[in-house]
């Protein structure tokens, strides 16, 4: 994460089965940056704050409209990323 300097870490729902979504909140929360869980339940996207990050600042409502060309892209990495 540092050196993509994400604004937001996207999460799968926490479960206490789902270990490598907690692992990730604690990547987050070391690094500053603000962590949300998304997932889908009765049919609608839902999502809960994990970790606010350093700024504190969260948008409560997420645009899910079409992407544009100027929206941000996403980066994902695995587990051989080496960033470069």
């Amino acid at each position: 994460m540092s050196d993509t300097k994400p604004t937001i870490f996207i999460l799968p729902k926490l479960t206490p089965q789902n270990v490598s979504a907690h692992t990730a909140l604690e990547a987050a929360k070391k690094e500053g940056v603000r962590a949300v869980e998304f997932w889908i339940a009765e049919g609608a996207l839902q999502h809960k704050v994990a970790y606010e990050g350093k700024s504190g600042k969260v948008k409560s409502n997420y645009d899910a409209s079409d992407p544009t060309p100027d929206d941000v892209a996403l980066v994902l990495h695995t587990s051989g990323t080496t960033g470069r």
